[in-house]
Parts: structure tokens; C-alpha cells; sequence
């Protein structure tokens, strides 16, 4: 239903954008063309808002709902704008596509709020619950039921499954896991044979080849494009930081990378010389007296990160991922959290977006170090590990990139 209103929307909001332009009637030439693209534009609307998920509701926030259609959104738009040229349909406004890209963008928000607030997050009305944790269970159903045959559906949890996996099948219900980690890495597994025996080959952590092959070239194409703005800036930068505090217009640290091996990571210098050299690697708040005046000015600017994309060039980084902390801090990587580090780090994470200000945060702290460790530390690998747990995809790097370039949480 909510596909059929959703394809209705994205027409409507073309008819609108034109009335918008032309006013009515429609002249016949341009409509012919917007006739020629907009199927076109729309399968490839409701193609990316299934992929995305956006009509599991009951598993998604409102962000995320919103996210997947703002993309879905621009994605169509930029369908529009290349089929127009394609299907030599020329008399297709580039204005129309605006106006209809903005009345989206309203309409949609509201939908999507419709859709959180009027539809049930509980996607079963009963459950018949084995082994789970009640705050768990109860983020499926409110109501508990007493028995198999009572319940819509089966959610258990434990590694000694086999049994109630036995009785869903038997009783035709579905059955509904809370993973442990070894569960989850037996997902991913790999089905192989050994003299005729079956096995389950399980890597440290394995992700979908092709979206890591696509996140691959998309940073091997966003190193070689910003590398060449930074050679562009770099004569300049270089000049206003050797003038303003003599010595390395660069500056390299060991973080900790991908399996847990140590890499440099390459800034602009943006401290006083051998700053380390005094204090040690110690965390840097906004009011930090070893940040120079330049140096304070390509923090706040984020142009002290570009030289990292030589990291992602040759491969220590990614341009989306756990931002790499010092190995000073390499016992917080440990249980669950160390699935952080099977993937490249980035230069980029939700817990960037989310501690942006983190160095204001740091420096209202009494105690600065314990306060990165005991809150700001845990959340960000808490974010990292849903962001690792959810699998890669490009789709929602381009969300993270996108939020961090809007400055949105």
C-alpha cells in the first residue's frame, strides 16, 4: 500500500513541479518528454526504497526511513537528468526536475512521519518467547503468549537452538533469533567440502564482496580527486603553517588499523614542533595550548584531515569507517568490540558526526582523559560496532558523508 502512495507522491510532485512552471494548460512538447522518462525515473524510485528498506517499518527509525528516501529521492532525480539526455527527451526542464525534487522532499517528510507514527512497530500482535530477554522480546510484541500454538511467532536466544528451531518448523511458525556473536559469524560463513564432508569456513568477519569491491573503488576515485585539491592548497597551507610555528609541515601518528596493526596516519601539522615529545599522545581540547594559531584554523575547518587521503589511496584507510584511535587505547578493542577492527578505518564514522564537538566536550571535563575513556570512548565503539554489524554498503556511507558535510547528528 505504502509503495502504491509512495509512486503516487513522486508523480504528483512532477505534476505539481510543472503547473509550477508552465501553469495550465501543460505545453504538449515538454509533456511528451516528461512522459518519455518519469516511468522510467519511478521504477527506479520504488527499485532503490525497497533496497533500502524503507517500508520494513517496523524495524527502522524515523531517520533511517528518512534517509532511505531522501537517497531514493535524489537518486530518481538524477535519473530524471541523465534519461532526459539519454532518451533524447530535451524538451524536460532541468527546472521542473528542481521544483519537483523539492516538493519530494516535503511531501515525503511527511509520509515518512505518517509511516513511524501510525504503524505499529510490533510486527507480530504475539510471541512465544524462549531464552530472551524481556526488554528484547518486547521490541517485537507486547504480548507474551503461553504456548507455541497460541503465538504468531517464535523468538529465542541461546546457542543450544536446534530444538526450538525443530518446533517452528514443525508448528509452520517463524522463528526469531537473538544472535551471539558466534551465531552471527556462522551467517556469513562459507559452505565448503572436505572429502565429501561438509564444513563452514568462517573468516575473522566477512562482508558482501561486492560492496567491498564497490567501497573500494569509491575511495581509490575520492583519494585521487581530493589528493589532487590538496596539491592544489598544499604550496599554501604548507607556507601559512611554516610561518606561523617553524618545523614538518606534516605530522604522522600510529593508529590502529584494520586486524589490529599499527599504520601512520598523515595530517597537516596543526601543534607547536615534538609536541608529543613534552606531553605524550594526550587527548587535544578546544582550548589546548599546543594548537598554533593556523593550526586552530584547519581543526575547525576539517583541512588538516586531507592529507589522509593518501592513507585511503594506498589502502590503510577508508573515507567511511571507525575513525582509528592511538594504540594506546588498543585493551578497549577487545570482545565485541574488536569486530570494530575488521574493516578499514575511516576518515569519517557516525561517531564523528555524533562528537564533532568533542574537543569542547573535553575541555569542559574535570578530567579529560578518564572522561574520553569512560563516556566518549564506549559510545563511539558502541556506534562503530552497529555500523560493522549492519554490513558495508555504500548507500549508507553516502549517508554518513552526507551528515557529515550538513553537520547533521
Amino acid at each position: 500500500m505504502w509503495a502504491v502512495i509512495d509512486l503516487l507522491v513522486f508523480l504528483s510532485s512532477y505534476a505539481l513541479a510543472s503547473l509550477t512552471k508552465f501553469g495550465f494548460p501543460i505545453p504538449p512538447e515538454n509533456l511528451e518528454s516528461m512522459l518519455i522518462v518519469l516511468p522510467w525515473s519511478a521504477l527506479i524510485f520504488l527499485f532503490l526504497m525497497y533496497y533500502l528498506d524503507a517500508y520494513a517499518t517496523y524495524t527502522r527509525s524515523f531517520e533511517d526511513m528518512a534517509w532511505a528516501t531522501v537517497i531514493s529521492i535524489a537518486g530518481a532525480s538524477l535519473a530524471s537528468l541523465v534519461l532526459s539526455f539519454w532518451l533524447r527527451a530535451f524538451a524536460f526542464p532541468r527546472s521542473v526536475m528542481l521544483y519537483a525534487l523539492l516538493y519530494q522532499l516535503l511531501l515525503f517528510f511527511l509520509i515518512t512521519w505518517l509511516k513511524v507514527r501510525f504503524i505499529s512497530k510490533e510486527p507480530f500482535p504475539s510471541v512465544f518467547v524462549k531464552g530472551v530477554d524481556e526488554s528484547i522480546a518486547s521490541l517485537l510484541s507486547s504480548n507474551k503468549a503461553q504456548s507455541i500454538d497460541e503465538a504468531q511467532a517464535i523468538v529465542i536466544a541461546g546457542l543450544d537452538l536446534v530444538e526450538e528451531l525443530k518446533k517452528g518448523i514443525e508448528h509452520g511458525k517463524p522463528v526469531i533469533i537473538d544472535p551471539t556473536v558466534e551465531q552471527m559469524a556462522l551467517l556469513n560463513g562459507l559452505m565448503v567440502s572436505f572429502d565429501d564432508h561438509p564444513f563452514i569456513l568462517i573468516h575473522s568477519w566477512v562482508f558482501d564482496r561486492v560492496q567491498v569491491f564497490l567501497k573500494r573503488v569509491v575511495d581509490i576515485i575520492i583519494g585521487l580527486l581530493g589528493s589532487a585539491i590538496t596539491v592544489i592548497l598544499l604550496p599554501f597551507i604548507a607556507l601559512a603553517i611554516f610561518i606561523d610555528s617553524r618545523g614538518p609541515i606534516f605530522y604522522t601518528q600510529k593508529r590502529l588499523g584494520q586486524g589490529g596493526r599499527t599504520f601512520k596516519v598523515i595530517k597537516f601539522r596543526t601543534m607547536i614542533p615534538d609536541a608529543e615529545k613534552y606531553t605524550g599522545p594526550v587527548l587535544a581540547s578546544e582550548d589546548d595550548p599546543r594548537i598554533t594559531r593556523v593550526g586552530r584554523f584547519l581543526r575547525n575547518a576539517k583541512i588538516d584531515e586531507l592529507p589522509q587521503l593518501w592513507n585511503v589511496l594506498i589502502g590503510d584507510m577508508s573515507f567511511v569507517g571507525p575513525r582509528p584511535e592511538v594504540s594506546k587505547y588498543k585493551e578497549f578493542y577487545s570482545g565485541e568490540n574488536s569486530r570494530v577492527l575488521a574493516i578499514r578505518p575511516g576518515i569519517t564514522d557516525m561517531a564523528s558526526v555524533k562528537y564533532r564537538n568533542e574537543e569542547q566536550q573535553l575541555a569542559l571535563a574535570q578530567d579529560p582523559a578518564k572522561y574520553y575513556t569512560q563516556v566518549i570512548l564506549p559510545d563511539k565503539l558502541k556506534l562503530n560496532r552497529d555500523y560493522v554489524n549492519n554490513g558495508i554498503g555504500l548507500v549508507k556511507d553516502v549517508a554518513i558523508i552526507l551528515k557529515t558535510l550538513l553537520g547533521i547528528k
